[in-house]
């Protein structure tokens, strides 16, 4: 097995601010899967639920960018404990990602 600087070619990290406002969160909405919006819809409170749309969304943006897809066409595939990963169909990329939240800030790393 080679080393480290062997097995990756490059890891971009993107910080973003989760704060939104309300034209952004529908446009954003919208991207997501019916999954998604169900989760989004279980949050109390409106700032929550508006970060989650924002981060959601933005990852999805992100992806899309990578990959030459529309942020509609990324599938994304939920593991036991709610981590993403893209769907089966584009595996044949390499793109791995990660993505945490705390607050208003999101950080994604491709």
């Amino acid at each position: 097995m080679g080393s480290d600087s062997e097995m990756y070619d490059a890891v971009e990290v993107v910080v973003a601010r989760l704060e939104a406002g309300a034209a952004e969160i529908r446009a954003g909405s919208k991207l997501l899967c019916a999954g998604e919006q169900a989760r989004a819809a279980r949050f109390a409170l409106e700032r929550d639920r508006n970060r989650y749309i924002a981060a959601r969304s933005r990852l999805r943006r992100l992806l899309a960018q990578r990959l030459g897809e529309r942020p509609q066409a990324v599938e994304l595939v939920y593991g036991k404990r709610g981590k993403p990963a893209l769907a089966p169909r584009f595996a044949g990329s390499g793109l791995r990602f990660n993505v945490t939240h705390c607050d208003d800030v999101a950080v994604y790393a491709f």
